[in-house]
Protein backbone atom coordinates (compact mmCIF):
# COMPACT_ATOMS: atom_id res chain seq x y z
CA UNK A 1 0.00 0.00 0.00
CA UNK A 2 1.60 2.92 -0.60
CA UNK A 3 0.00 6.57 0.33
CA UNK A 4 2.74 8.94 -0.50
CA UNK A 5 3.30 11.83 1.68
CA UNK A 6 2.14 14.70 -1.07
CA UNK A 7 -1.36 14.49 -2.08
CA UNK A 8 -1.66 14.33 -6.01
CA UNK A 9 -4.57 16.92 -5.95
CA UNK A 10 -3.16 19.94 -6.67
CA UNK A 11 -4.69 23.32 -5.42
CA UNK A 12 -5.46 26.29 -7.41
CA UNK A 13 -2.47 28.11 -6.35
CA UNK A 14 -0.23 25.11 -7.82
CA UNK A 15 -2.17 24.37 -10.64
CA UNK A 16 -1.01 28.33 -11.54
CA UNK A 17 2.23 27.59 -11.11
CA UNK A 18 2.44 24.29 -12.95
CA UNK A 19 0.70 25.84 -15.91
CA UNK A 20 3.33 28.57 -16.01
CA UNK A 21 6.18 26.25 -15.92
CA UNK A 22 4.52 23.60 -18.45
CA UNK A 23 4.04 27.00 -20.56
CA UNK A 24 7.14 28.56 -20.35
CA UNK A 25 8.87 25.20 -21.43
CA UNK A 26 6.80 24.45 -23.85
CA UNK A 27 7.59 27.71 -25.22
CA UNK A 28 11.05 27.06 -24.71
CA UNK A 29 10.83 23.51 -26.29
CA UNK A 30 8.89 25.70 -29.70
CA UNK A 31 11.86 28.08 -29.59
CA UNK A 32 14.64 25.12 -29.70
CA UNK A 33 12.91 23.30 -32.84
CA UNK A 34 12.98 26.37 -34.61
CA UNK A 35 16.38 27.50 -34.22
CA UNK A 36 18.42 24.60 -33.10
CA UNK A 37 21.16 24.36 -36.16
CA UNK A 38 21.73 21.08 -38.03
CA UNK A 39 25.27 20.20 -36.30
CA UNK A 40 24.62 22.03 -33.26
CA UNK A 41 26.28 19.12 -30.44
CA UNK A 42 23.66 18.09 -27.62
CA UNK A 43 25.75 20.23 -24.85
CA UNK A 44 24.55 23.31 -27.15
CA UNK A 45 21.39 22.18 -27.85
CA UNK A 46 20.93 21.64 -23.67
CA UNK A 47 22.28 25.49 -23.30
CA UNK A 48 19.83 26.94 -26.13
CA UNK A 49 16.83 25.45 -24.55
CA UNK A 50 18.24 26.42 -21.06
CA UNK A 51 18.43 29.99 -22.01
CA UNK A 52 15.42 30.20 -23.77
CA UNK A 53 13.72 28.82 -19.97
CA UNK A 54 15.62 31.52 -18.36
CA UNK A 55 14.43 34.29 -21.07
CA UNK A 56 10.76 33.02 -19.63
CA UNK A 57 11.67 33.76 -16.38
CA UNK A 58 12.61 30.09 -15.29
CA UNK A 59 15.16 30.22 -12.52
CA UNK A 60 16.58 26.62 -13.01
CA UNK A 61 15.35 23.45 -14.59
CA UNK A 62 13.36 20.81 -13.11
CA UNK A 63 15.85 18.00 -13.64
CA UNK A 64 19.28 17.73 -15.73
CA UNK A 65 18.75 18.27 -19.10
CA UNK A 66 18.24 15.08 -21.39
CA UNK A 67 19.45 15.46 -24.68
CA UNK A 68 20.05 12.55 -27.03
CA UNK A 69 21.03 12.39 -30.79
CA UNK A 70 20.81 9.52 -32.85
CA UNK A 71 21.31 6.14 -31.71
CA UNK A 72 22.02 7.91 -28.05
CA UNK A 73 18.18 8.48 -27.70
CA UNK A 74 18.06 5.15 -27.26
CA UNK A 75 19.66 6.08 -23.92
CA UNK A 76 16.29 7.26 -21.79
CA UNK A 77 18.75 9.74 -19.40
CA UNK A 78 20.83 10.72 -22.16
CA UNK A 79 23.54 13.24 -20.32
CA UNK A 80 24.84 15.56 -23.45
CA UNK A 81 27.72 15.71 -25.04
CA UNK A 82 29.65 16.72 -27.71
CA UNK A 83 28.24 14.34 -29.90
CA UNK A 84 27.06 16.74 -32.89
CA UNK A 85 23.08 15.69 -34.06
CA UNK A 86 23.74 15.10 -38.33
CA UNK A 87 21.16 15.04 -41.08
CA UNK A 88 19.17 12.14 -41.15
CA UNK A 89 19.18 11.72 -37.42
CA UNK A 90 16.41 11.88 -34.51
CA UNK A 91 17.10 14.17 -31.32
CA UNK A 92 15.21 13.65 -28.42
CA UNK A 93 14.94 16.59 -26.00
CA UNK A 94 13.88 16.09 -22.52
CA UNK A 95 13.56 19.23 -20.41
CA UNK A 96 11.16 21.15 -18.09
CA UNK A 97 11.56 24.29 -15.56
CA UNK A 98 10.47 25.69 -12.65
CA UNK A 99 7.62 28.54 -11.92
CA UNK A 100 7.85 29.06 -8.38
CA UNK A 101 9.09 25.77 -7.45
CA UNK A 102 6.94 23.82 -9.70
CA UNK A 103 8.17 21.62 -12.27
CA UNK A 104 7.18 21.13 -15.74
CA UNK A 105 8.79 17.94 -17.80
CA UNK A 106 8.16 17.80 -21.89
CA UNK A 107 9.78 15.44 -23.93
CA UNK A 108 10.04 15.98 -27.93
CA UNK A 109 12.08 14.12 -30.70
CA UNK A 110 12.67 16.08 -33.78
CA UNK A 111 14.64 15.00 -36.78
CA UNK A 112 18.40 16.91 -36.55
CA UNK A 113 17.77 18.01 -40.16
CA UNK A 114 14.34 19.46 -41.80
CA UNK A 115 12.62 15.68 -42.35
CA UNK A 116 11.63 12.47 -40.73
CA UNK A 117 12.77 9.86 -42.98
CA UNK A 118 10.16 7.12 -43.64
CA UNK A 119 10.64 4.72 -41.12
CA UNK A 120 11.39 7.55 -38.23
CA UNK A 121 8.00 9.32 -39.18
CA UNK A 122 5.95 5.82 -39.52
CA UNK A 123 7.97 4.93 -35.47
CA UNK A 124 6.99 8.97 -34.41
CA UNK A 125 3.18 8.38 -35.76
CA UNK A 126 2.88 5.30 -33.71
CA UNK A 127 4.22 6.86 -30.63
CA UNK A 128 2.05 10.12 -30.88
CA UNK A 129 -1.19 8.11 -31.58
CA UNK A 130 -0.23 6.34 -28.76
CA UNK A 131 -0.17 9.66 -26.50
CA UNK A 132 -2.63 11.44 -28.05
CA UNK A 133 -5.34 8.50 -27.46
CA UNK A 134 -3.74 8.18 -23.85
CA UNK A 135 -4.85 11.86 -23.63
CA UNK A 136 -7.92 11.38 -24.82
CA UNK A 137 -9.20 8.72 -22.44
CA UNK A 138 -8.06 11.06 -19.27
CA UNK A 139 -10.60 11.56 -17.37
CA UNK A 140 -12.02 11.25 -13.53
CA UNK A 141 -12.40 7.84 -12.28
CA UNK A 142 -9.57 6.44 -14.93
CA UNK A 143 -6.14 5.21 -13.24
CA UNK A 144 -2.70 5.49 -14.49
CA UNK A 145 -2.64 2.00 -14.85
CA UNK A 146 -5.66 1.97 -17.37
CA UNK A 147 -3.39 4.79 -19.60
CA UNK A 148 -0.53 2.53 -19.29
CA UNK A 149 -2.42 -0.47 -20.21
CA UNK A 150 -3.63 1.72 -23.17
CA UNK A 151 -0.33 2.87 -24.65
CA UNK A 152 0.81 -0.64 -24.66
CA UNK A 153 -2.04 -1.76 -26.87
CA UNK A 154 -1.49 0.99 -29.29
CA UNK A 155 2.19 0.62 -29.16
CA UNK A 156 1.88 -3.28 -29.93
CA UNK A 157 -0.96 -2.35 -32.69
CA UNK A 158 1.24 -0.08 -34.52
CA UNK A 159 4.33 -2.51 -34.47
CA UNK A 160 2.24 -4.84 -35.71
CA UNK A 161 0.74 -3.12 -38.71
CA UNK A 162 4.35 -2.10 -39.98
CA UNK A 163 5.43 -6.02 -39.46
CA UNK A 164 8.05 -4.86 -36.81
CA UNK A 165 6.59 -7.37 -34.26
CA UNK A 166 3.97 -10.07 -34.96
CA UNK A 167 1.74 -12.01 -32.79
CA UNK A 168 2.72 -13.77 -29.82
CA UNK A 169 5.99 -11.57 -29.69
CA UNK A 170 3.97 -9.06 -27.47
CA UNK A 171 6.36 -9.60 -24.41
CA UNK A 172 9.17 -8.07 -26.74
CA UNK A 173 7.28 -4.41 -26.61
CA UNK A 174 9.14 -4.09 -22.90
CA UNK A 175 12.32 -4.45 -25.05
CA UNK A 176 11.07 -1.45 -26.91
CA UNK A 177 9.38 0.59 -24.53
CA UNK A 178 10.94 0.41 -21.01
CA UNK A 179 9.31 2.51 -19.16
CA UNK A 180 5.65 3.41 -17.64
CA UNK A 181 3.53 6.06 -19.24
CA UNK A 182 3.17 8.42 -16.26
CA UNK A 183 4.50 9.78 -13.42
CA UNK A 184 2.85 12.63 -10.76
CA UNK A 185 4.27 16.42 -11.37
CA UNK A 186 4.52 18.88 -8.21
CA UNK A 187 7.45 20.26 -6.76
CA UNK A 188 9.33 17.13 -7.61
CA UNK A 189 9.46 16.11 -11.14
CA UNK A 190 8.46 12.77 -9.99
CA UNK A 191 6.47 13.74 -7.34
CA UNK A 192 6.13 11.28 -4.65
CA UNK A 193 2.09 11.01 -4.25
CA UNK A 194 0.20 8.24 -3.61
CA UNK A 195 -0.29 5.52 -6.03
CA UNK A 196 -2.65 3.33 -4.03
CA UNK A 197 -6.23 4.13 -2.04
CA UNK A 198 -6.68 3.02 1.24
CA UNK A 199 -7.52 -0.69 -0.18
CA UNK A 200 -4.46 -0.79 -1.99
CA UNK A 201 -6.34 -0.41 -5.56
CA UNK A 202 -5.10 2.20 -8.40
CA UNK A 203 -5.65 5.31 -7.62
CA UNK A 204 -8.49 6.74 -9.68
CA UNK A 205 -8.02 10.41 -11.36
CA UNK A 206 -9.53 13.63 -10.12
CA UNK A 207 -9.64 17.17 -10.74
CA UNK A 208 -6.64 18.89 -9.82
CA UNK A 209 -4.65 15.75 -10.32
CA UNK A 210 -1.73 16.63 -12.64
CA UNK A 211 0.89 14.24 -14.38
CA UNK A 212 2.78 13.37 -17.83
CA UNK A 213 1.76 11.20 -20.58
CA UNK A 214 5.16 9.93 -22.19
CA UNK A 215 4.95 6.82 -24.80
CA UNK A 216 8.05 5.74 -26.30
CA UNK A 217 9.67 3.63 -28.83
CA UNK A 218 13.72 2.66 -28.90
CA UNK A 219 13.96 0.96 -31.83
CA UNK A 220 16.27 -0.55 -34.24
CA UNK A 221 18.32 2.53 -33.57
CA UNK A 222 15.89 5.19 -32.95
CA UNK A 223 14.76 6.92 -30.20
CA UNK A 224 10.99 8.94 -29.84
CA UNK A 225 9.52 9.83 -26.82
CA UNK A 226 6.93 12.38 -26.72
CA UNK A 227 6.20 13.59 -23.35
CA UNK A 228 3.35 16.36 -22.22
CA UNK A 229 1.83 17.22 -18.47
CA UNK A 230 -1.60 16.60 -17.63
CA UNK A 231 -4.47 19.00 -15.69
CA UNK A 232 -7.27 16.29 -15.13
CA UNK A 233 -10.32 18.39 -14.98
CA UNK A 234 -13.99 17.68 -13.91
CA UNK A 235 -14.78 16.33 -17.77
CA UNK A 236 -11.33 15.22 -19.11
CA UNK A 237 -8.02 17.25 -19.31
CA UNK A 238 -5.96 19.68 -20.12
CA UNK A 239 -2.56 19.68 -21.79
CA UNK A 240 -0.45 22.24 -20.31
CA UNK A 241 2.56 21.96 -22.28
CA UNK A 242 0.36 22.07 -26.03
CA UNK A 243 2.36 25.19 -27.29
CA UNK A 244 5.09 22.37 -27.69
CA UNK A 245 4.80 21.56 -31.37
CA UNK A 246 4.10 17.81 -31.92
CA UNK A 247 2.95 17.21 -35.02
CA UNK A 248 4.79 15.69 -37.91
CA UNK A 249 4.24 18.46 -40.29
CA UNK A 250 4.61 21.32 -37.60
CA UNK A 251 7.50 19.93 -36.46
CA UNK A 252 9.00 19.63 -40.11
CA UNK A 253 8.21 22.95 -40.85
CA UNK A 254 10.11 24.21 -37.55
CA UNK A 255 13.02 22.26 -38.79
CA UNK A 256 12.93 23.52 -42.28
CA UNK A 257 12.67 27.09 -40.66
CA UNK A 258 16.15 26.44 -38.58
CA UNK A 259 18.11 24.72 -41.75
CA UNK A 260 16.64 28.41 -43.48
CA UNK A 261 18.42 30.55 -40.62
CA UNK A 262 21.86 28.25 -40.29
CA UNK A 263 21.99 28.59 -43.64
CA UNK A 264 22.08 32.19 -44.24
CA UNK A 265 24.35 33.11 -40.46
CA UNK A 266 26.95 31.18 -42.75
Amino acid sequence: MDHGLISPVKNAQEIALLREAARWSAEAHRELMWQAPQGATEKGIAAQLEGFLRQRGSSDTAYPTIVGAGERALILHAEPTERRAVDGELVLVDAGGKAGGYCADITRTWPAGDRFSDKQRILYEVVLRAQKSAIRAVRPGVTLLDLHEGVKRDLLEGLRRQNWLKRGEEDRLREFYPHKTSHWLGRLVHDPCAQTNAAGEPLRLEPGMVFTIEPGLYFEGLGVRIEDDILVTDTGCEVLSSAAPKEVEEVQEARAAARRRSSKSR
